[in-house]
């Protein structure tokens, strides 16, 4: 297994690094900067630019000359004089730290995205290589000097740590000539190659944009990543997507998503919108949707999922396995397997894992657990959270006043809806 402390590090782990000669007593300088190579799809590390500690000009160093050692300083694996020299511009070279640090990262339409706090390297057998590039907070701590105490805080007050967060460099792309001064970077995405990106790492570019650079950044993405960016989204970006999409585009989408999202959705559109788009949809579908739009907004029915797995008690685990495969595309939490009577109640719960360690011929009656902890489609959303934390589940199923399962509440949802404001890092 790669050790990633070992094998991955920052531009900023690098810069300001002291360099020795071969005696590792004498101080030649300290990095100023890396220079990489642009000949390959990754940019590789070919020299490292050194602020010489006499004269105080800048030198060049070949990076396969320069050795790092446990204590984060570089020796030169031989007399400094035989590999110094004035730095120049070489074709098909750049600058890390003077052309890419700091620089805006912008869309294919030229809507401004992000911001490249840092550059985050792989070291392979010697060669160092530019993979990624850092535009989470985390790049700018680190770059403050204050990523271990920050870790410490968060640890401690929140059993939190803050992530980063990057974009391949495969993305990534300059707008000026090589040797030139950068202003900013491009970010090369088609639609095909957005779908590699994280939903929520997409919803965190949208909502930094403005209405106009967002929209034509949302209209990038093809119907199955933009529904699930939806998802991602806060409510207020959400209704503003919606209300300036077409009818055609708003279909597509509604289509795509299940019907507690586009309840989700509606409650928040003017009524003209809501109507329009729904209007696209099945009559059923649609009745399904206005029933759960109408629960109030601090009860469980209003957050819940319509999608989960539920069989029969009487039917064997075999037949079981056949019907969650059927499903199982429109299912997004599969763990959990309720287990339901003739009349739709809930009698009990599995889980896929017991399911695979008793024998196919048994009926899920026979391995059920039937003290099911649930809630009702009234239940407040403050007793749901309650519930969540004292029995430490990441699903509750949501019954109504008969008792019949009608759906289920992932734990991030019901956070989304007491604490909104802590699901996203902004």
């Amino acid at each position: 297994m790669v050790d990633r402390q070992k094998h991955f590090l920052f531009l900023t782990d690098v810069l300001k690094r002291k360099v020795f000669d071969a005696d590792g007593e004498t101080v030649v300088g300290t990095i100023d900067d890396l220079v990489a190579s642009t000949k390959e799809l990754y940019p590789r590390i070919v020299s490292a630019l050194v602020h010489a500690r006499r004269g105080g000009g800048r030198a060049v160093i070949p990076w396969n000359k320069l050795e790092h050692t446990a204590k984060d300083i570089y020796v030169l694996k031989s007399d400094a004089r035989d590999y110094m020299r004035p730095y120049a511009f070489n074709e098909g070279e750049f600058l890390l730290k003077d052309e890419f640090l700091d620089m805006q990262i912008v869309d294919t339409y030229g809507c401004k995205v992000v911001r490249v706090n840092d550059l985050h390297l792989l070291k392979e057998k010697g060669v160092l290589w530019v993979v990624h590039a850092d535009v989470g907070l985390r790049g700018v701590i680190r770059r403050l000097g204050c990523e271990s105490g920050v870790d410490l805080i968060t640890d401690w007050l929140f059993s939190y740590k803050m992530k980063d967060k990057f974009i391949s460099w495969k993305f990534v792309q300059g707008l000026s000539e090589p040797g030139k001064a950068v202003s900013v970077l491009k970010l090369k995405v088609t639609q095909e190659k957005m779908s590699h990106l994280w939903p929520a790492d997409i919803a965190e570019m949208i909502e930094d944009l403005g209405v106009k650079e967002r929209m034509n950044l949302f209209r990038a993405l093809d119907i199955e990543t933009a529904a699930n960016v939806v998802k991602e989204v806060t409510p207020h970006v959400r209704r503003s997507i919606f209300e300036s999409i077409g009818k055609d585009r708003g279909s597509q989408l509604f289509k795509t998503l299940s019907e507690d999202e586009i309840a989700d959705i509606i409650v928040d559109l003017p009524q003209r919108k809501a109507d329009m788009l729904l209007g696209t949809l099945k009559k059923e579908k649609v009745e399904t949707i206005r029933e759960i739009a109408a629960l109030p907004q601090n009860e469980a029915g209003s957050f819940m999922e319509l999608g989960f797995v539920a069989l029969h008690q009487d039917i064997t685990l075999q037949e079981g396995f056949r019907k969650i495969k059927e499903t199982a595309h429109h299912v997004e939490l599969i763990y959990y397997v309720y287990v339901i009577d003739h009349e739709h109640k809930l009698v009990g719960v599995t889980t896929m894992r017991n399911m695979l360690l008793h024998e196919e011929h048994q009926r899920i009656a026979d391995i059920m657990n039937t003290n099911v902890i649930k809630v009702q489609v009234d239940t407040d959303r403050k007793e749901v959270i309650r519930i969540f934390v004292k029995y430490d589940f990441d699903v509750l199923p949501v019954v109504d006043e008969h008792d019949k399962l009608i759906g289920v509440i992932a734990l991030k949802n019901a956070i989304e809806k007491l604490i909104p404001n802590l699901v996203r890092e902004k």
